[in-house]
């Protein structure tokens, strides 16, 4: 926990002075339960940020990282779905994904592409559990979304 600390909440500006950055309190929180690769939780650090910036609440946040842990444990060079399906969100080239092409492995540019749709769709939750059902239904869209977004909301349950 103390280098996933040191590793999210700080950078270097010179051989001994670390400033504090942004906080990421949702993979913070599900590191310990989780064990992502530190690469990935760096990954997931930032899409929280983005989320955040974009004005989601903790719910959606949650629910939402839930959703992309079971899509690709926060890897953003994950491959699944036959090649279909691709980066952090696993998006899909004939779902969300389409028109992408390599920029699914980009997770802030599919991150722009999750946060256009949750507006579009207008999207909104007050609980993790929700928002993890809501996000895997009509944003995530797996083959048997109903099942996947029982377990996604499960995972939800670790961090709160």
């Amino acid at each position: 926990m103390i280098l996933l600390s040191a590793l999210l909440f700080t950078s270097q500006i010179s051989d001994e002075t670390y400033i504090p950055r942004v906080s990421c309190p949702a993979v913070i929180k599900f590191f310990d339960v989780l064990n992502p690769k530190e690469d990935n939780a760096r990954a997931a650090c930032d899409v929280e940020i983005q989320l955040r910036n974009a004005g989601w609440r903790d719910p959606m946040v949650v629910g939402a990282l839930a959703n992309a842990w079971h899509e690709s444990a926060w890897n953003p060079s994950a491959v699944g779905d036959r090649g279909n399906s691709i980066g952090f969100w696993q998006l899909n080239a004939h779902g969300l994904g389409k028109g992408m092409g390599d920029l699914r492995y980009d997770h802030h540019i599919s991150t722009e592409r999750i946060i256009e749709s949750v507006k579009r769709q207008k999207l909104y939750e007050t609980t993790a559990e929700g928002a993890a059902k809501t996000f895997c239904k009509k944003v995530m869209r797996p083959s048997d979304s109903f099942r996947k977004s029982l377990a996604r909301s499960l995972t939800t349950q670790l961090v709160e």
